[in-house]
């Protein structure tokens, strides 16, 4: 009977391992397992007990995935009732810690034994002493291990590295505001740092702006440093200057306002939009009109040409603008940040740069052919074909000749036209 309900209280640890907290009908049917037992116990214990086997699970998987809650019972089931007594005696000394925790802080072990189902059972007093001592660590104010590892000679951003290593985990928000806090601010210098980001315009507003809106939501005080960067659009070493004392303020904030390191966080300043922005500053924009005023653009470029160009370029490669073509030939790109201004004129001079070169390469290689073919004419004394006159006619056109007055005049008298339209012109 006994190794019957020590397989059902498996396979009830064993539903623990799959879910992240214990059904209360299945805590309710454990309960009932120890009392058919001859334990004495009550809910609140079982709980505690679940709750620290959990934990326990938890850990020793860090180091063996293939520890599971049945090694864990072969481990502990024959010393259910000391073993409940240990971990009971453990939570009450530390059940009065004047540090309230409300964040997940993990049992940081190194190294725990490898369990396998042929190994002796745990030792429950070292447990229990390791469990104390990972409440004792998880009920110290996290800001008095920061300013324990602070220096006053260190640079505000290194000093600023310190809290993002205690505050801030290696994957996704953090647990608490102080450490999304930290880890908005940090956002913003590493893109400055390492990528030359500019929070308010083209690809920077997109990888940091929404740090930034994250930061002046909740801290009143980074008001002044982010507005000046973006009043008097700084970058470069002003643009670094300003987020570093943008930094100072954030850690004074946070010295002052200790609550924030366990006040449970919710938010991920990741995903804040970038474009609110917009309520916090009035960034400046810009406007571009495509030049086309040089004497070879009707020839060289046609409109719908220049319209699939401004077009495209607004839609794969600048963060924002928006194209108006308000005639025909006229175009106005607006709501443009300063970044995108420039680089829509840089593109721009480039692309009809190169239309105009290249229609200047196509109109000498037509007139060296023009050129050939009145050689060809002098020089040769052989009745002219009808294709031969038709280009005579159209190199006199080009010239400025009225081309129905042309038509029936001979070959000599299409040469005689086309030299004095050339002396004219």
């Amino acid at each position: 009977m006994i190794d019957i309900q020590k397989h059902i209280i498996s396979e009830a640890f064993e539903q623990l391992s799959k879910s992240t907290k214990l059904k209360e009908s299945l805590k309710g049917d454990l309960i009932n397992l120890f009392k058919s037992k001859g334990y004495d116990i009550d809910k609140d214990a079982v709980k505690n007990y679940i709750d620290s086997a959990e934990e326990y699970i938890e850990m020793v998987r860090e180091d063996d995935m293939r520890y599971s809650v049945e090694d864990w019972y072969k481990e502990t089931s024959m010393n259910y009732p000391e073993d409940l007594k240990e971990l009971r005696d453990s939570e009450d000394d530390t059940a009065e810690a004047d540090w309230e925790d409300t964040t997940d802080v993990k049992f940081d072990e190194s190294k725990l034994k490898e369990s396998t189902l042929t190994e002796a059972p745990m030792d429950v007093k070292d447990y229990a002493a390791k469990l104390k001592a990972r409440k004792a660590e998880k009920s110290q104010n996290p800001l008095e291990k920061i300013n324990a590892q602070l220096d006053p000679d260190m640079e505000i951003t290194d000093q600023l590295q310190v809290y993002f290593d205690e505050l801030v985990p290696a994957q996704g928000k953090a647990d608490t505001v102080a450490g999304e806090l930290v880890r908005a601010m940090m956002r913003i210098l590493y893109r400055d740092y390492n990528d030359g980001d500019l929070f308010y315009e083209g690809y920077g507003k997109e990888t940091c702006g929404g740090s930034v809106v994250y930061l002046m939501d909740k801290v009143e005080d980074l008001e002044r440093p982010f507005s000046n960067i973006v009043e008097n659009q700084y970058e470069d070493q002003y643009y670094t200057s300003e987020l570093e004392d943008a930094a100072y303020i954030l850690i004074e904030y946070l010295n002052n306002h200790p609550e924030l390191f366990i006040q449970k966080n919710e938010e991920d300043s990741r995903n804040v939009d970038e474009n609110r922005l917009d309520e916090y500053f009035d960034i400046p924009l810009y406007e571009f009109e495509p030049d086309t005023s040089y004497d070879e653009s009707y020839y060289a470029v046609s409109d719908d040409d220049i319209d699939d160009f401004v077009r495209g370029v607004v839609e794969s490669d600048l963060s924002s603008g928006q194209v108006n073509r308000w005639a025909r030939d006229g175009w106005t790109i607006v709501d443009l940040d300063r970044e995108d201004y420039d680089t829509l004129q840089e593109l721009w001079d480039r692309w009809f740069r190169d239309f105009l070169v290249d229609y200047e390469r196509q109109e000498e290689d037509e007139y060296e052919d023009e050129e050939d073919f009145e050689e060809s004419l002098n020089e040769s004394d052989k009745p002219l074909s009808k294709m031969d006159i038709n280009k005579l006619r159209d190199l006199a056109v080009s010239l400025g000749a009225d081309k129905k007055k042309l038509y029936g005049t001979s070959k000599q008298g299409l040469i005689v036209i086309i030299d004095k339209l050339r002396k004219d012109n």
